[in-house]
């Protein structure tokens, strides 16, 4: 189960130890939620949510697809229909 920390009232986190990554989301002035994914190195994957939960799902749903792709490739096809 990942647990997701509040790092300010506009920024939350989380991360996959076994997977080496993490999920940062981060509350725009616009209202909408940016999220990204990666390792502490490299963004592989990033996306805008209207709401909190969703952004949270969005991102549990990259790290899930890159716990079961064995190919870097296929991580980045399959990402695009998040």
């Amino acid at each position: 189960m990942l647990i997701w920390e509040q790092y300010d009232k506009d920024t939350w986190g989380t991360e996959w130890a076994a997977l080496k990554r993490l999920a940062l989301i981060k509350k725009m002035e616009d209202g909408s939620f940016t999220c990204l994914v990666g390792t502490s190195a490299d963004m592989e994957w990033m996306t805008i949510s209207d709401n909190l939960p969703g952004a949270k799902a969005l991102c549990v749903r990259y790290l899930i697809l890159a716990n079961n792709c064995t190919s870097a490739e296929r991580l980045r096809k399959l990402s695009h229909k998040l």
